[in-house]
């Protein structure tokens, strides 16, 4: 006999627990879930619940929502004011019915009734 028991297999490596260390023993190979060559990691990349890896998106999707509702709201308030600004000035303008322009006044001569000629 090897002096192995058979019961556990045999030794391929060893972990010095006071150190850290992972040793492989010469000559053994270990055949590692999903075709790795080496140990896997002690801890897994992103955690074990996932969240020590950072989101696949560069926003939470109800950020990006508030953001796009934002701009639409942005930019129907200030189609809102110029068309408020539009009208107001547009009332102003027809409220100006006294004003009396230059070329509507007409010069009297000496004589009444009469109009000049250019």
């Amino acid at each position: 006999s090897s002096g192995i028991n058979a019961e556990y297999g045999e030794v391929v490596a060893n972990y010095l627990g006071k150190t850290g260390e992972y040793v492989e023993v010469p000559e053994k190979r270990i055949h590692w879930a999903g075709g790795r060559l080496k140990a896997p990691p002690d801890y897994p990349k992103c955690g074990f619940d996932g969240k020590a890896c950072l989101p696949g998106e560069p926003f939470p999707e109800y950020i990006i929502v508030i953001i796009v509702l934002g701009s639409v709201l942005l930019i129907v308030l200030v189609i809102g004011l110029l068309t408020y600004r539009h009208f107001k000035l547009e009332a102003e303008l027809a409220e100006m019915n006294w004003r009396v322009r230059w070329d509507d006044i007409m010069f009297s001569g000496p004589t009444r009734g009469k109009k000049q000629r250019n």
